[in-house]
């Protein structure tokens, strides 16, 4: 029988539930295939230089330049084409002696050619000038008297950088294009409901003002308005942002942490017009065990790679939730730090530039780009692993259950680790509680096509039983099936 295989889907009573899938995402095939569902990797990561001496906190493509907050530093990541096409990629400290403060994530934005400016908001600093604008030369900190910081966050819309003032229901603009000059007369105010502001987005070129538990929208009004952004009346919407950094617009779609009055922060999406939960139960229940320091802390990141979309929220110190748009399915990703524990997935932050993805690295300063020919993750090894569901016999007793994993035959390298891949068995007869030491089999050296991932003489299982398959060789997993057979 062929058994499912799926993302994650991890209850707190694992008996019930104890199904992962990490650093592998579900596929689901548009046409007849061998298997309704299979688990790809994504595409590694190639280090490509490096950044200043820490980690990423923001990256941004201004001018058709990506751009990254490394530590204190704003680094201009530059292009260099050899007589051989062959692309390599230096690091730029522009801020010079402007410093960005801090270790929190930042937000950016920027005006585009007309103005020629890119925007960095240090949410986490507390001063009034907590904006620093860069020209394309000179990075400084906004100095007009009548900039209202400290402010949660940035955003530029119909020609205007907008700001949220933090603490409060307030969020002003700068002058048209120019991220400099500021009007103390230029604010609005989200009155709608009591909740002080998080931070704003935009979504379809309008404006929506997020509290903890209200999401107003406003729109340009520029003739008989001394501020061009009105409220609309009644559209005033029951959920509000439980983290500034934890937004994110897909498709026209806001993907976002967020919560309702008496409601605790889920995983939610809206186009405007109502909101829709795609956090399942057991992402739920793992949420609610997160302190408020991890929740305001959450951090999303989006990409689009090799057929999958997705979209990504990390919970610092916890997990990493990540959403394929395509399949509705979801499945975790992880990473290994220097000391060899395991975190949440390392990426920082995504930006696109030169045709290619760049990545943040929330561990070192390295900037690396995706690549499909890549099975590592700044040159360091994924580790992978899937759980299938609880395995049973309609509660009766059976015996020596087989299990086959189809799909990854002959993938080895050439040379090297990888070279002769293990796929890794280990058991669990208690609900998914404890597992047996694993067991390994060989899934073929490169163009062993023929070989097969068997396991015989399982033993006695009295009940049901769970199954973890674990990976970390650096070669093309793709699991189509796992197949099993009972006495």
């Amino acid at each position: 029988m062929e058994l499912l295989i799926g993302g994650f889907y991890r209850f707190n009573s694992l008996p019930l539930s104890s199904q992962e899938c990490c650093n592998l995402y579900p596929n689901i095939p548009e046409q007849v295939t061998p298997s309704k569902k299979q688990l790809f990797i994504p595409s590694g990561i190639r280090t490509v230089t490096t950044a200043g001496s820490s980690y990423s906190r923001g990256s941004h493509t201004f001018l058709n330049k990506p751009y990254f907050v490394q530590g204190t530093g704003l680094y201009r990541i530059d292009q260099t084409i050899d007589g051989f096409g062959n692309a390599s990629y230096s690091s730029t400290l522009v801020s010079g002696a402007t410093l960005l403060p801090g270790t929190e994530q930042v937000i950016m934005a920027d005006n585009g050619q007309e103005g020629s400016q890119m925007m960095i908001v240090c949410p986490a600093l507390n001063t009034q000038f907590n904006a620093f604008v860069y020209d394309g030369a000179t990075l400084t900190a906004v100095s007009d008297m009548d900039f209202d910081g400290p402010v949660s966050d940035v955003n530029y819309i119909d020609g205007y950088f907008e700001f949220t003032k933090k603490d409060g229901q307030k969020f002003f603009i700068s002058a048209l294009r120019d991220g400099t000059a500021y009007d103390a007369l230029d604010f609005g105010s989200a009155e709608a409901s009591p909740d002080y502001n998080v931070r704003s987005i935009v979504l379809r070129n309008q404006l929506y003002v997020a509290g903890a538990i209200t999401l107003e929208p406003f729109q340009n009004v520029p003739q008989g308005a001394a501020f061009p952004f009105q409220y609309i009346q009644g559209g005033v919407q029951g959920k509000g942002f439980a983290s500034i950094y934890a937004v994110e617009v897909v498709n026209d779609v806001m993907y976002f942490l967020g919560a309702g009055e008496n409601e605790v922060p889920s995983i939610w999406i809206t186009n405007g017009g109502g909101f829709e939960k795609i956090a399942t139960v057991p992402i739920d229940q793992e949420i609610t065990h997160y302190s408020l320091e991890t929740l305001s802390n959450c951090f999303t990141w989006n990409y689009s790679d090799a057929g999958g979309q997705f979209v990504a929220f990390t919970f610092p110190g916890e997990r990493c939730f990540v959403f394929d748009i395509k399949s509705k399915e979801w499945h975790t990703r992880e990473s290994q730090n220097s000391m060899g524990q395991t975190v949440p997935c390392r990426i920082s932050n995504i930006t696109q530039a030169y045709g290619l993805l760049f990545v943040g690295d929330s561990l070192t300063n390295k900037i690396g780009v995706f690549d499909h020919d890549i099975y590592t993750e700044f040159d360091d090894y994924v580790y992978r692993r899937f759980v299938l569901p609880q395995i049973d016999n309609d509660g009766q007793p059976f015996f020596n259950p087989t299990l086959e994993v189809v799909g990854c035959a002959g993938i080895g390298l050439t040379s090297g680790q990888g070279s002769d891949p293990l796929i890794s068995l280990s058991i669990s007869r208690d609900g998914g509680r404890t597992y047996n030491n694993p067991t390994p089999r060989h899934v073929g050296k490169i163009g062993d096509y023929k070989r097969r991932c068997i396991w015989n003489q399982l033993g006695q299982v009295q009940r049901e039983f769970c199954a973890k398959f674990e990976m970390s060789d650096p070669v093309p997993w793709a699991i189509t099936k796992v197949e099993a057979n009972f006495d």
